[in-house]
């Protein structure tokens, strides 16, 4: 069975499911990447910044990619180094370096990506990679709008995970302090080397690195919602004159009638 293939049969447990799997020892890590492909990208030369951040909990930052790289001169083109020493300088404090979008670095993630759009074709996918060192927290307690399958890599992770209690998430509802469940209400698992953690969209989560240092994938899974097929159809309404006319005048109820029947058709096709 392909990687694409395991990770898209983890993907369906996702949709109908509020609770976390931990699976162990899959042995499709070493073909996805590995430390010594990760450690690559601080030898190479780019054409352009890759997007690289780094996060801490503690002094609530995160530093985005400009302060990590040093332009170089090419040949008639700007050229970008990684700043090494800056970056461990970072990680020695305690951030968490995270390269988003990993896909357009390693060909096989990127292969894993394109194969789960085409089975998923109504999910958007997006991949980062989380290196971080002994003790780092880069977010705290939160929850994520979107499903996770965490493949981890190298070194150990411990997850502070629990039920969600907003269901369903959409962006710009990540900060919901009001539906924070206690701290003492959360179960902990640590993944090792080949294991795999399924994390459904909502549920809370924290996670720290209990060793000397840590890499894991991160594949988000954000399905399209009932909200999105209605936005499709307002948007494709909204291309047509009769919902575009202003409300009053004598032709107004004629009109308002018209526009309902066409919506009544719009939804039937669209959903």
């Amino acid at each position: 069975m392909s990687i694409s293939q395991q990770i898209l049969n983890l993907s369906k447990q996702l949709f109908d499911s509020n609770h976390f799997t931990h699976l162990k020892n899959k042995h499709i890590i070493n073909d996805l990447i590995n430390m010594n492909s990760f450690g690559e990208i601080f030898l190479k030369r780019y054409g352009t910044m890759l997007d690289i951040r780094f996060a801490n909990f503690v002094e609530k930052k995160v530093h985005t990619r400009e302060a990590f790289f040093r332009r170089i001169n090419g040949d008639n083109i700007a050229l970008y180094e990684i700043e090494k020493h800056t970056c461990m300088r970072y990680l020695n404090s305690g951030f968490t370096m995270i390269i988003d979008s990993a896909e357009d670095q390693y060909s096989q993630i990127d292969k894993v990506v394109n194969e789960l759009k085409a089975s998923l074709n109504h999910s958007r996918i997006s991949t980062s990679l989380y290196f971080s060192k002994r003790e780092a927290n880069s977010f705290g307690y939160h929850f994520d709008p979107h499903h996770i399958i965490a493949v981890q890599i190298h070194g150990r992770k411990k997850w502070h995970l629990h039920p969600p209690t907003y269901n369903y998430p959409v962006v710009g509802s990540k900060k919901l302090d009001v539906y924070r469940p206690s701290i003492n209400a959360f179960v902990t698992i640590t993944t090792e080397p080949m294991d795999i953690l399924v994390i459904p969209m909502g549920l809370w989560h924290m996670v720290e690195t209990p060793e000397d240092a840590s890499l894991h994938l991160s594949i988000a899974l954000d399905p399209s919602r009932i909200g999105d097929c209605f936005n499709e159809i307002f948007n494709t309404a909204n291309n047509e004159e009769i919902f575009r006319k202003p409300v009053g005048g004598i032709e107004t109820l004629e009109d308002i009638k018209i526009a309902k029947n066409r919506m009544i058709e719009l939804i039937k096709t669209k959903i």
